[in-house]
């Protein structure tokens, strides 16, 4: 019986839901760098960073090298955004190629190569920014998603603890943390993680709805009731909160 609980948690949780959210952590403040963001679907999409390297990292760096990186950093930040991924990884590459040791834009082009499909590249890049800078949150995050995406749980588990352990006021991490939990039948850990992304951000849809899910899983139908029916306040019409609400209110009959 609950070898059957367990794949039926991740069933719900995977083709249900399974709502991954992917970083909105505010940058680190030894940079004066911008977080711009883009919406995609059901959940938000890598941010990549407008102006990166407004501080040259290499000293011989003149300001037209820097003028340069930060004009194609932006360009790609707005091809990114218009679901031109292939043309925006032309973009950070080449202000790769003048300041190759800079965390940000590999941060840029590993999220622009995720959206192209191309994700072995991708976490090369992830893992260079986290090379350079460890405590990168919003890599560690967006990297666990990747993972996650390929079935790599436990390694996804921990680039979001370890964006918890820098930046522990995020909901992102706490929800996708909850997402990979669920994955492995973790119920309960499942239920702390969203809980606590819930309590940080109380109007993160995705995470009642998760929420919802999980508590659907243990048979607490009432308070599964209660989520959806908040995901729904915050976003009339969302699908998966009525599906899930439909199926709740059904077994309370």
């Amino acid at each position: 019986m609950q070898r059957k609980t367990t794949q039926f948690l991740v069933l719900l949780l995977v083709l249900a839901v399974g709502f991954l959210t992917f970083a909105f952590f505010s940058k680190r403040q030894r940079k004066s760098t911008i977080a711009q963001s883009v919406k995609l679907a059901a959940s938000s999409n890598s941010l990549p960073v407008t102006g990166s390297s407004l501080e040259p990292e290499n000293p011989s760096s003149d300001l037209s090298d820097t003028e340069q990186i930060t004009s194609l950093v932006n360009e790609g930040t707005e091809l990114l955004a218009d679901g031109k991924a292939a043309e925006a990884v032309l973009k950070y590459e080449a202000a790769l190629k003048l300041n190759p040791e800079d965390e940000d834009i590999h941060y840029n082009l590993a999220a622009a190569l995720a959206r192209a499909g191309r994700k072995q590249d991708a976490r090369k890049h992830y893992e260079k920014a986290l090379e350079i800078y460890p405590d990168y949150a919003e890599v560690h995050n967006n990297l666990g998603n990747l993972l996650l995406s390929d079935e790599k749980i436990d390694e996804a588990i921990e680039h979001f603890k370890a964006a918890i352990r820098t930046t522990p006021e995020n909901a992102t991490a706490h929800n996708n943390l909850g997402t990979a939990y669920g994955r492995q039948g973790k119920v309960r850990e499942a239920i702390a993680s969203f809980s606590e992304a819930i309590r940080l951000q109380p109007d993160y849809t995705e995470a009642h709805v998760n929420l919802g899910n999980a508590y659907y899983v243990q048979n607490r139908f009432e308070e599964a009731v209660q989520q959806f029916s908040m995901a729904l306040q915050l976003q009339p019409g969302f699908q998966p909160a009525l599906r899930g609400l439909a199926k709740a209110r059904q077994k309370l009959q």
